[in-house]
């Protein structure tokens, strides 16, 4: 093969991978518009409204709650570098900002948290412990990127102690536990998450200067 015919295969196999993403993305963005007008659209409804055929987007997503899954996380989470384009703000402020950009999207859409819900846990289910499939973990990397600035001063231990315990009030489990277990409103939903978010990082600074004494 020339040096011309595998820069031009790699062209399109690069051309190929991009039109699969705006392929994927363009699925997302139907669905969301659909979300949007208050329809809890099929996987062929998205088809149509993203101009892709049924096959097509049956190769992407198996089904409308796999697709509706993706849909929901996709909008409901900034990027950290959107989030945080500068390392200031103080370390509660920046844990407060992943709340405030996760927690009142998925409250305002709770019939996708619920589907969210069900298909991860049909995927434990259909593992079990030893292969509970795949979970998206997306809030971990944005509450990480909060925490950076503070690694140091927190240590390592603290840090992932921190980024795991926060991530019991942002999330799908944290909007279903507060609505359905706790019986809370949104409102008090999402008061009670930062009433926790807070508790907990005044007590990882209570430990950091405990150890500096």
């Amino acid at each position: 093969m020339s040096a011309r015919d595998a820069t031009s295969q790699l062209s399109r196999g690069s051309g190929r991978a991009a039109q699969k993403r705006r392929t994927r993305q363009a699925l997302l963005d139907a669905a969301n518009a659909l979300l949007d007008a208050g329809r809890r659209p099929s996987l062929d409804d998205v088809a149509e409204r993203a101009e892709v055929s049924r096959a097509t987007a049956y190769r992407y997503f198996t089904s409308s709650d796999d697709l509706l899954t993706d849909a929901v996380i996709d909008r409901s989470l900034v990027p950290a570098e959107v989030l945080f384009p500068e390392r200031e703000g103080s370390l509660l402020d920046r844990v407060l900002a992943v709340e405030e950009a996760t927690n009142p999207l998925l409250l305002a859409d709770e019939v996708a948290v619920h589907v969210i819900t069900r298909v991860v846990s049909e995927a434990w289910l259909a593992g079990g412990p030893e292969d509970p499939g795949a979970r998206p973990g997306r809030r971990l990397p944005l509450i990480a990127a909060a925490l950076a600035p503070y690694a140091d001063m927190l240590g390592p231990g603290r840090t992932r102690r921190l980024r795991d315990a926060i991530a019991l009030a942002i999330g799908t489990e944290a909007v279903v536990t507060l609505r359905d277990v706790c019986e809370l409103s949104p409102e008090g939903a999402r008061e009670t998450a930062r009433w926790a978010i807070r508790s907990l990082v005044a007590a990882a600074l209570a430990e950091v200067e405990g150890a500096a004494d």
